[in-house]
Parts: C-alpha cells; structure tokens; sequence
C-alpha cells in the first residue's frame, strides 16, 4: 500500500512538473534554441514544398521535427555536421509537424523526429529516430556520389 501511494505521488509530481514546463516555459523554436542548425537548415511548409523541396536539383533531407519533441533536441546538433558535410551536395530542410501538417500526412510521419530523403520527387531513404543518423549518411553517400 505504502508503495503504491509513492508511485502515485511520484507520477503526480512528474505530470506537474511536465505541465508546468510546458505552460510556464513553452516550447522554442529551433531558431531561438539552436541558431546554428537553423541557418544551416531550411524552413519547408506546406506552403513552400514545392518551390523548395520539388524544384530542388540536389536531393533535400526532411527533418520533420516539433518544437516540444526532446528527441528532435538531440538530433539536430547531431545533424548539424551532416549537413555542414553535405552542404553542396544535398538540401537540408526541417518541417516543423504542428505546422505543416499536410507534409507530415503526405509522408506518413508517425513519429518525431523522422528524416526522409527526396530526390525529384521520389522517396529515397525515410527513418525515425537517432537511429536514422547513421542509416542517412550511408543513403546521403549512394545518392551523391557522382554516376559514371
């Protein structure tokens, strides 16, 4: 009995802290927590998908990603140098999932973070995760390297 009144309060002291720091603090923006990968990345909406992402000559990873989402925190430093990497070979672009919705539903984006690599309009390589870093770089490798 003692154990489960314990449980109980420290499950209630989780969910308040939890609510309070979404309430009292919210969540921030990718260009107010991390300015680096906000420059380096694209902003993609559904407004603006097919000028950036359909019209791109280079393949375009998608970082779909929430601004509440502590996983999506972690990726994008790690993302950071992939992208610096890449740079001249690839577009790196982040679809925010509250605020594009239509892109999310169109990619059956079930989870945050997902990275997905487009080129002329064909789905290359989709993963979600920190796992989806590694598989990436080998998809980002097979399709920039030069064809001959």
């Amino acid at each position: 009995m003692k154990f489960r009144v314990f449980a109980i309060a420290v499950f209630a002291i989780g969910l308040c802290s939890f609510v309070m720091s979404q309430f009292l603090v919210g969540p921030q923006d990718v260009a107010e927590r991390n300015p680096d990968f906000a420059s380096t990345t694209t902003l993609v909406t559904d407004e603006n998908y097919r000028a950036i992402v359909l019209a791109s000559e280079k393949p375009v990873v998608l970082d779909f990603y929430g601004d509440y989402c502590p996983v999506c925190r972690q990726l994008e430093p790690q993302l950071l140098p992939v992208a610096e990497e890449h740079a001249d070979a690839a577009l790196f672009a982040r679809v925010n999932v509250v605020e594009s919705p239509e892109l999310a539903e169109q990619y059956q984006v079930r989870a945050v973070p997902t990275l997905v690599m487009i080129h002329q309009g064909e789905v290359l390589f989709q993963s979600e995760g920190l796992s989806a870093l590694s598989t990436l770089q080998t998809a980002l490798q097979k399709a920039t390297k030069p064809q001959g």
